[in-house]
């Protein structure tokens, strides 16, 4: 007979992380930028990332998720050696659209920072092991002792491996920039390739084509170790290239001035606006996906100084992303300051009357202003010209 005693053994979580804080992942799926307060870490392609096939961007490259340590400062360090730092996302206003599975895409664009105590720590979430309870027994089975019966091994099976060792002929001349479609890029999409392997070099994967207004820079080692994964010796390859590869994805430019002229013939109708308005600061133009271009004005405000909207842009139909335009009234066209010495001109069922008066608040020419009489009326009308007010009544 032979007694044995059953253990209670536990088990850990997979890992998490969390922003402790008001910042967000910053991360690329599906070719677009998407935003996450919670992440299930996972290695994508040799790259840190989360669910739903989402990547830290920028990209953190490592190789065994066991052997990764993230700090809260968001440094990645992979068997002690940093390789690369998170960086956190911050936006002013709530303007995040749920994507499912923690994900997020955003209408605003957002502040960028590196985690600290304004944009949040980085917690990793880990269930530690269950407590041993008190005073539990332990279990005492007792069985009969059989006798072993032999146990037959299948012999053993030798894995081979097979290297294939390119000639001294075969080249890859790599392009310094290449601008591409497509979900993935292979050799044969950004080099020039030569010799007796030239067809078995050319469909080697070489990772994910970057999101829209994104360059993803391949170098020479990333180059060596997937020709390597493939089968291949790199001894005796010509491979020429630049110390860094960039890939960006093709699309279509969309001038900044279209957003700016979408806003102000919007505020011209919507808020009967007069004044000229300009942008207080140049923007870039904005890349897309090719495809119809559509847009949607969304949330058209008018303050003080101007008018403010955000410009959504939808490619064949479906959302793709946004911009935010902030307009203000050129300060080269008319306007009148608070107490400015005016003419204040009264209209009443046809007849008007004109006398003097001062403004009392700042406006532009088709702005609300109130003024001040001579006779210590105080009226609201509007700016129609420089130093002229109309009253009607």
């Amino acid at each position: 007979m032979t007694t044995f005693a059953l253990l209670l053994l536990t088990a850990t979580s997979p890992r998490e992380l969390t922003v402790a804080g008001p910042g967000y992942f910053r991360l690329l799926q599906a070719g677009r930028i998407v935003f996450a307060k919670n992440l299930s870490l996972q290695v994508i392609d040799h790259r840190l990332g989360g669910q739903k096939g989402s990547i830290f961007f920028p990209e953190v490259t490592c190789s065994n998720l066991s052997h990764v340590k993230i700090e809260k400062n968001g440094d990645v360090k992979e068997d002690e050696v940093t390789v690369g730092r998170i960086v956190l996302a911050q936006f002013n206003s709530s303007s995040l659209q749920p994507l499912g599975s923690g994900l997020f895409a955003a209408q605003d664009r957002p502040n960028l920072a590196y985690p600290s105590e304004t944009a949040g720590w980085i917690d990793n979430l880990q269930a530690a092991p269950e407590s041993p309870k008190a005073n539990l027994p332990m279990v005492t089975v007792t069985k009969p002792v059989k006798k072993p019966e032999p146990v037959k091994q299948a012999p053993a099976k030798t894995e081979v491996k097979t290297v294939i060792a390119p000639s001294s002929q075969d080249q890859i001349v790599f392009h310094a920039t290449t601008t591409m479609d497509g979900d993935r890029i292979t050799i044969a999409d950004i080099a020039d390739i030569s010799g007796p392997h030239a067809k078995a070099f050319g469909p080697i994967d070489l990772g994910d084509v970057p999101a829209v207004g994104v360059a993803r820079r391949l170098g020479q080692n990333w180059v060596y170790a997937r020709l390597r994964a493939a089968g291949f010796t790199t001894d005796k390859i010509s491979i020429q290239m630049p110390p860094s590869v960039e890939v960006k994805r093709d699309c279509q430019v969309i001038p900044a001035a279209k957003f700016v002229d979408l806003v102000r013939e919007e505020a011209k109708k919507r808020f009967n606006i007069k004044a000229p308005l300009i942008e207080p600061r140049s923007t870039p133009d904005f890349q897309a996906p090719k495809g119809n271009a559509t847009f949607e004005i969304d949330n058209l405000n008018q303050t003080a100084n101007g008018v403010n909207a955000g410009v959504a842009v939808l490619v064949d139909g479906k959302r793709f992303n946004s911009r935010f335009v902030v307009l203000t009234f050129d300060s080269a066209a008319g306007k009148v300051q608070s107490g400015e010495i005016v003419k204040v001109l009264i209209k009443l069922n046809g007849a008007a009357v004109e006398i003097g008066g001062h403004a009392r608040n700042n406006a532009f020419v088709g702005q609300p202003v109130s003024v001040t009489t001579d006779t210590g009326a105080t009226l609201q009308g509007k700016l129609v010209a420089v130093g002229i007010v109309e009253v009607q009544l």
